[in-house]
């Protein structure tokens, strides 16, 4: 399964740009708000969420569903830019909303 992110506001052209090129080469698609999964709790053994949580006004919302899906000893999976690492002027180039560093991620 390929699952693709409604982003909320103006970013929802993407998205459906997005779930088209995935219908298009064949993959079962489903486009779903991640402050709101579609799923059981402890549906997946591995949960990936990549790129996606700087870019959200309340990303700690999308963490607790993807713990809430993900199973008792599951592998959660988070890649976001290191804010720590760049300047500034790249989060708001890029459309970041919130910064991470590595010990912000371990805490949360």
């Amino acid at each position: 399964m390929f699952g693709v992110l409604e982003h909320l506001g103006k970013e929802d052209d993407i998205s459906r740009k997005r779930v088209r090129e995935a219908k298009r080469l064949d993959n079962e698609v489903i486009c779903y708000s991640a402050y709101n999964l579609p799923f059981r709790d402890e549906a997946f053994g591995c949960v990936v969420i990549s790129e996606v949580l700087e870019h959200l006004g309340d990303p700690y919302i999308v963490l607790r569903e993807a713990h809430r899906v993900l199973k008792t000893g599951g592998i959660l999976i988070i890649a976001t830019p290191n804010c720590s690492s760049h300047s500034s002027a790249f989060d708001k180039e890029a459309g970041h909303i919130i910064g991470f560093t590595v010990p912000i991620i371990r805490r949360a």
